[in-house]
């Protein structure tokens, strides 16, 4: 039997959707007014627009707690993240008790790291991976992305909390990098509360694991509102718990942290 292969940085640093793509007909995205007037709700309680889009870099710093899987067993995880976004260019990195692990956009030539051993990602991995604590840059991107299909999943309850859902799916791109994502926003405070999105095998693009982010504990930074508390479950079961306690708008990121190391490559 062929082995699935779900990189571990995923795992301990964000997870991904419930949602299956579907491939979506030329000319036909939807952007339905309830997903827009959720959406443009959202950005404003989380600072607005011209806030959010004044920050052109971030750089995150925080505790994580959790498990990730070794081989058959189940490793009790805890250390420090730290995500680092400039541009398209992005920085996920870990270290923790189970060893150095980054995900690194690498300028065109992204690359998970572990232990020093560098290892290519495919173009389906890549798309679906986002920065989770920089929720007010994503959703203004999307916002003003014509090519992102926004559909309003209506109200619904979240256990005890009234949320309203949106879903979200990227077009205009080859089929196996869409991602679909579906977003609860907060029915009182229209901050998010919960995407739902997925995990890609790293060598089957239609081959993924369920995950979802729970956003809490939101903080002001430069105006904009991030989430300070970020829990990440695997196929419903709660994998790791992070507690932000940095964020830092418009920092200077030198470049080469988005480069993997030249040795060890795979």
């Amino acid at each position: 039997m062929r082995r699935i292969v779900f990189p571990l940085v995923f795992v301990v640093v964000f997870s991904a959707s419930l949602h299956a793509q579907v491939p979506s007909i030329p000319g036909t995205v939807t952007r339905d007014q309830n997903a827009l007037s959720t959406l443009q709700a959202a950005i404003t309680a989380l600072g607005g627009a011209t806030a959010i889009g004044q920050a052109q870099s971030w750089q995150a710093q925080g505790q994580v707690q959790g498990t990730a899987p070794q081989g058959k067993a189940v490793t009790a995880i805890t250390g420090t993240i730290t995500w680092e976004m400039a541009g398209s260019e992005m920085r996920i990195a870990s270290a923790t008790n189970a060893g150095p692990t980054a995900f690194l956009t690498g300028h065109g030539n992204p690359a998970v790291v572990s232990n020093a051993n560098s290892l290519k990602l495919p173009p389906h991995v890549v798309a679906a991976m986002f920065v989770p604590a920089f929720v007010g840059p994503i959703l203004l991107k999307d916002f003003q992305n014509s090519d992102c299909e926004l559909r309003s999943g209506g109200p619904k309850n979240l256990g005890t909390e009234s949320v309203q859902v949106v879903h979200v799916l990227t077009t205009g791109i080859p089929y196996f990098q869409q991602t679909a994502q579906t977003w609860y926003f907060d029915s009182i405070t229209k901050l998010p509360v919960r995407v739902e999105f997925r995990i890609p095998s790293m060598r089957y693009p239609q081959v993924s694991i369920r995950g979802a982010l729970n956003f809490s504990n939101y903080s002001p930074v430069a105006s904009v509102l991030y989430p300070f508390q970020i829990v990440t479950f695997r196929d419903d079961k709660q994998t790791s718990a992070v507690t932000i306690q940095s964020v830092n708008v418009n920092v200077a990121i030198p470049s080469s942290d988005f480069d993997p190391p030249t040795a060890g490559a795979q």
